[in-house]
């Protein structure tokens, strides 16, 4: 029969240095992840957005990756990365640059691998988000901004920006979310490792809980990653949030 431990577990996760590195991991990540994928949405939506040949059909295919199993997305991408055979180091070489990277076996550059797949699979989603908040601002506050004598970086910097702002605050705040609750490559690509440098935080609860069968100590680190997420949000929210939604 279960046994009442009370506070235990959660002190134990705290003073687990397996946990505090997978948060740190998880941390790394969203360094990482959000930055890059906020920018390159942006630019993408940007990019989309202009008349340029074939528009249409390019939204579709910048969507499609977000659409796919990430299984499946993983699975594809662990051939690309592969050593020896793989189509990033067979382009390297053909390039004259070094063509043994090992991406998913050194701890240097494995999770940020998994970071670059993550990005490349969600940019068309979020560029069409983007795109939507481009489309909702109004065209003739930019023909104001032209009379006025502004270029295009201002006009960019000064009406573009400020009115996505609540587009951004929802998209930032989706991102950390997903920073902290990306397991499918990790489980896929590198099971850890190498030497616990893509360990994360979900992946530490489903090797608790359904590997050991602690769920007690894995319920633990669930309740306490979710209230560090709610916490990282509140942060965001009184650093950005209200200011975004100022401009709502």
């Amino acid at each position: 029969p279960p046994t009442y431990l009370g506070l235990d577990n959660y002190v134990q996760a705290l003073q687990s240095a397996d946990f505090l590195k997978a948060f740190a991991n998880n941390l790394r990540y969203l360094i990482g992840y959000l930055p890059l994928t906020l920018v390159g949405a942006l630019l993408l939506a940007l990019l989309l957005r202009s008349p340029v040949l074939g528009r249409d059909s390019l939204r579709a295919v910048y969507f499609l990756p977000s659409i796919v199993s990430l299984i499946a997305i993983a699975e594809i991408w662990g051939w690309i990365y592969d050593s020896r055979y793989g189509l990033l180091n067979y382009s390297l070489g053909k390039a004259g640059l070094p063509d043994d990277i090992s991406w998913l076996g050194d701890p240097q550059l494995a999770l940020w691998s998994i970071v670059i797949m993550m990005v490349w699979k969600t940019l068309g989603y979020y560029a069409i988000i983007y795109i939507a908040g481009l489309q909702a601002i109004n065209p003739e506050l930019y023909d104001a901004a032209y009379v006025d004598g502004s270029g295009r970086w201002g006009a960019f910097r000064h009406i573009t920006l400020p009115l996505l702002g609540p587009t951004t605050f929802f998209i930032a705040t989706n991102l950390l979310i997903d920073s902290f609750r990306v397991f499918g490559p990790i489980f896929v690509l590198t099971q850890g490792g190498p030497a616990d440098s893509t360990t994360v935080v979900i992946w530490e609860i489903y090797r608790y809980g359904f590997r050991y069968f602690h769920m007690g100590y894995a319920s633990a680190m669930a309740y306490l990653i979710a209230g560090s997420v709610f916490v990282l949000i509140l942060l965001q929210w009184r650093v950005w949030g209200r200011e975004a939604g100022g401009h709502a």
